[in-house]
């Protein structure tokens, strides 16, 4: 009886703990004026959701694009800017900066606002309407972009698309239009603007892993920045990357595969075998980029890929081991001339095979 009262407290305190962790993740702040550990924060939160984005391409140098110019700014992203995932993901926050207005805190003049007028007034009316649980968000798809938003926006030479998904606690990522894969309107969108458009800038808003192969299919994309969700200062963080002022230095930390079928758990990831209840983790030690550099699978961006806007040489002054350390000295120096940056040395091993097997090599560093 005594073991069951202890068990019993112990399920009480548990639920008191949990509890007061949902209760401080959606609360508000009791007071109308912010506090300095907040403000402090929020730079924080800027500084480095900034420096976690990751370059993906940058042809022509269409990036970075110089303060005070006119940008032509598109995709629903735009406005509505996912800050972060969905569940447990999801905190309260006094605002959040969409891309659309940290791009005009930056000083960028935008072009297109009567098409981002019109998706915002759509979005609104149809998220008041909204009646999803707990874990549902709501989103709402693309319009086109019409001959005559391009004629009204056609003083300027960039334009800026932003691709937004959300996901996490509450739902499996879908390999469906919309989801994993582009909507044939978002397509048909980024076409129109590689023709009509001298640069374009693709700017992803997304919580993982989407199909990348638009890129080299539609003619005319110079750029792709990985924005990822950025929290509540993430229209302002992604302004300060597309301007130069914070040079990008994020490196991925998974593998973008060319193809869905690409990864060895798509078969079977949620519902693709016709069976969500049951799920085999087949993957033993060949997860993520083990899998694709051990069998050779080609990726579209690797595990720690991430380009900058200035260039960096990296020289191994000494390499030394002993029973128990190995040591790598190495040199990194910036040889641009324009923009300061940072580069991360990443430093893998190869483990010889013997009962065990392993994998092709591993990040040590």
């Amino acid at each position: 009886m005594k073991r069951l009262r202890k068990v019993i407290s112990l399920v009480l305190t548990l639920s008191m703990i949990a509890g007061s962790a949902v209760t401080a993740a959606f609360a508000a702040s009791p007071t109308d004026e912010m506090s300095e550990r907040e403000i402090r924060n929020a730079e924080l939160s800027r500084d480095v959701a900034a420096q976690g984005m990751v370059l993906l391409e940058n042809n022509e140098n269409a990036l970075p694009i110089p303060q005070q110019s006119k940008i032509a700014l598109y995709g629903g992203g735009a406005y509505a800017t996912v800050k972060g995932g969905t569940g447990s993901g999801d905190v309260n926050q006094r605002y959040v900066v969409n891309v659309w207005d940290g791009l005009k805190n930056a000083g960028y003049e935008i072009t297109s606002e009567d098409w981002l007028n019109d998706f915002k007034a759509a979005y609104d009316e149809g998220k008041e309407d909204f009646q999803g649980g707990m874990w549902a968000t709501f989103s709402m798809p693309d319009p086109e972009i019409t001959d005559a938003n391009i004629e009204a926006a056609s003083d300027v030479g960039t334009a800026v698309y932003v691709i937004s998904r959300n996901s996490g606690e509450g739902s499996d990522r879908k390999n469906e239009k919309g989801d994993y894969q582009l909507t044939d309107i978002e397509y048909a969108n980024l076409q129109k603007l590689g023709a009509n458009f001298d640069k374009v800038v693709v700017v992803l808003n997304v919580g993982g892993i989407i199909d990348t192969k638009f890129f080299g299919e539609i003619e005319g994309l110079d750029s792709m920045l990985l924005m990822s969700q950025a929290g509540m200062e993430g229209g302002n963080a992604v302004a300060d990357v597309i301007s130069g002022k914070v040079t990008p230095s994020g490196k991925l930390t998974g593998t973008w595969a060319v193809n869905y079928e690409d990864y060895p758990s798509s078969a079977d990831f949620a519902n693709n075998d016709g069976n969500s209840q049951t799920e085999f983790y087949k993957d033993g030690i060949y997860v993520g980029y083990r899998y694709f550099d051990t069998f050779r699978i080609d990726p579209a961006y690797e595990f720690g890929y991430g380009l900058s806007y200035t260039t960096f040489d990296t020289e191994i002054n000494y390499v030394q081991a002993d029973a128990e350390t190995v040591t790598v000295n190495a040199t990194i120096t910036n040889t641009g001339d324009t923009y300061s940056g940072k580069e991360v040395l990443q430093v893998y091993f190869s483990a010889p095979g013997g009962k065990l097997e392993k994998p092709y090599q591993e990040l040590a560093g």
